[in-house]
């Protein structure tokens, strides 16, 4: 009989620490979620994305993004298109929204993930959540970006994508068609008041 009292006793205890486990997990994914709510409003200038520094000779690895951003999720993998193969980084917020990425070009060697720095060479905005030292955010309009930062702006067409930008900060912006947008200009781009999709450093992106 008291081995069978100490087994019940046992269990119940087991169950209890189980039950506790399954409650303490709810509680850091609800904690979490909530320090990148009130995590601290990021913002994107030449020098620096929040705690990222920027700027010539910038490098970033999985582990620092980790270290400097422990509110969201990181992803690294090597990505592929048009352009050699890269390095290519997500953070993530606990809704799953891409906050930003980064890409570093694979120009010699094995398209392999290293645990090393590697350059920061093209880092883009995705969502409205960052804005710009100039107050701009994916979504906002050409007329936004003239306002704010004047016409002295860089302006191409090319591929699939329309830009504006300077100063290492640009702005891909989303045409009005499924067309390429070669032959397009300024003035379709202002006559048109297209949207910002996405917020780059420090040139131009092609989606």
């Amino acid at each position: 009989m008291a081995v069978r009292r100490s087994m019940q006793m046992l269990c119940r205890r087991i169950t209890m620490l189980a039950r506790f486990a399954v409650v303490l997990s709810f509680a850091l994914v609800a904690l979490r979620g909530l320090a990148a709510e009130t995590s601290p409003a990021l913002v994107l200038s030449p020098k620096a994305l929040g705690p990222l520094a920027l700027g010539k000779g910038a490098t970033v690895s999985e582990q620092r993004l980790k270290r400097l951003f422990p509110a969201y999720t990181v992803k690294y993998d090597i990505g592929q298109g048009d352009s050699p193969d890269f390095h290519y980084f997500e953070v993530v917020d606990s809704k799953g929204e891409v906050l930003f990425t980064i890409q570093s070009f694979i120009e010699q060697g094995e398209s392999k993930k290293t645990t090393s720095e590697v350059p920061i060479q093209l880092l883009q905005i995705h969502t409205r959540h960052i804005k710009d030292i100039y107050g701009l955010r994916v979504g906002d309009r050409v007329k936004d970006i003239i306002e704010k930062r004047g016409q002295a702006l860089a302006f191409g067409a090319s591929h699939h994508d329309v830009y504006l930008g300077g100063g290492e900060i640009f702005y891909n912006i989303a045409n009005a068609s499924d067309l390429s947008p070669e032959g397009l200009t300024r003035e379709d781009a202002v006559k048109g008041n297209w949207q910002v999709r996405s917020i780059s450093w420090p040139g131009s992106a092609w989606d």
